[in-house]
């Protein structure tokens, strides 16, 4: 289910993270954030789902409130 996923993506993240920390190589630092862009990736269609389903909120405004959050992470930088 959707708590497995993740646990293996936040750990796939945390290796790709700790990988290009400790290497330390540009050619480290590439892959390790490829990794960390595979592992958070597959987080997206869990979290708008999540955010279609919440108890008392029309699933278009939950949507609405991730996509607002995530345009607003976005600009942040």
């Amino acid at each position: 289910g959707d708590a497995r996923v993740v646990r293996w993506a936040t750990t796939t993240a945390a290796v790709g993270f700790g990988a290009a920390l400790l290497v330390g190589t540009p050619l480290a630092a590439i892959a390790g954030c490829a990794v960390v862009g595979m592992g958070l990736s597959n987080l997206v269609p869990i979290v708008f789902r999540t955010a279609s389903r919440v108890p008392g909120v029309p699933a278009s405004h939950g949507i609405a409130a991730v996509g607002t959050t995530v345009l607003l992470g976005r600009l942040a930088g």
